[in-house]
């Protein structure tokens, strides 16, 4: 019997206290996650405005190349139509600073309000507004009509100086000038 009362009990370990996570630790944690969350919503935000800004700049730079060339087209394949200013039919201050461009075609570009027209019809979309254009025509007066005089005797020319801003984003802006040549004389 001895046997059986002489258990060997051993000392139970008294087990260790299972913690879990703090309140305080959770908000922190929260609080730490939301700081991190709202700096990439900001970086994202500023990533997505500087995009639509480049968008609206390789807008605003396509519109206005493809005006250009347009202009660049008609002068090119057509002359500058001298005895239109002198009639009157395309009524301007001067050859050296107008507002409208007569090609010999009949193509008249003009400036009417902030929008640039070929015929009436627009050249640049209505998100775009043109704050300045100037043509400047060079001679004054029709070369081919004054063949004595050498100090005429130079291709006719058109420099074109134009200045257009987005009415979505005034920031976005854009100043253009070229010359460009006529190889026609009337």
């Amino acid at each position: 019997m001895e046997k059986f009362l002489n258990l060997n009990f051993q000392k139970i370990k008294p087990r260790r206290k299972v913690e879990g996570i703090s309140l305080i630790e959770v908000l922190v944690s929260i609080v730490i996650s939301g700081i991190v969350f709202s700096a990439v919503m900001v970086s994202y935000f500023s990533l997505i405005q500087t995009q639509k800004k480049a968008d609206l700049m390789r807008q605003l730079q396509k519109e206005v190349h493809f005006a250009i060339i347009r202009i660049a087209d008609k002068i090119r394949a057509n002359s500058i139509d001298y005895s239109a200013y002198s009639e009157g039919s395309c009524s301007a201050v001067d050859l050296r600073s107008s507002l409208k461009l007569c090609i010999g075609d009949g193509n008249v570009f003009e400036l009417n309000g902030d929008r640039l027209l070929m015929n009436e019809a627009p050249l640049i979309s209505q998100k775009f507004s043109i704050n300045k254009l100037f043509f400047y025509s060079s001679p004054t007066s029709n070369p081919a009509e004054n063949k004595g005089d050498p100090s005429i005797q130079f291709q006719p020319k058109v420099t074109i100086y134009l200045e257009v801003e987005s009415q979505l984003d005034p920031s976005i802006k854009m100043e253009v000038q070229t010359t460009i040549s006529s190889r026609n004389y009337k």
